[in-house]
């Protein structure tokens, strides 16, 4: 019998979730997203804030603030019970422009079958 009520509250232990948290570069007050989430999170006077909890998945993240260009990182991946660091720098500039950062790297091809793209071989 104890051993059943041991095995129940280590499962009881276990997470599937995560956080993400960061810094916003000498900026109080902005205002920081995650795909999915509604409420977001305001960074404190630090600049500094937390996103939690966060399903594991792919989360695209925006950081604003009044008079600040808006900046996007797309393919943010936090793992299981993970607190990911994901820091922010905003330059001045108005909401129309957007700066955006891709944080999965492109495929690489490593050699293709195409022949224009083979070199010929001279002696």
């Amino acid at each position: 019998m104890v051993i059943l009520i041991l095995g129940c509250h280590a499962a009881w232990a276990q997470r599937d979730t995560s956080s993400l948290l960061g810094t916003v570069r000498d900026l109080p007050g902005a205002r920081v997203t995650a795909t999915g989430i509604s409420e977001g999170a305001a960074t404190d006077s630090s600049g500094d804030y937390v996103v939690t909890p966060l399903r594991v998945g792919t989360y695209r993240m925006r950081a604003e603030a009044k008079g600040m260009a808006p900046q996007v990182l797309e393919g943010v991946i936090p793992n299981v019970d993970q607190h990911l660091r994901v820091d922010f720098s905003l330059r001045v500039g108005s909401v129309q422009e957007l700066v955006t950062v891709t944080a999965a790297p492109p495929m690489l091809e490593a050699h293709t079958s195409r022949p224009e793209n083979r070199r010929a071989k001279t002696c």
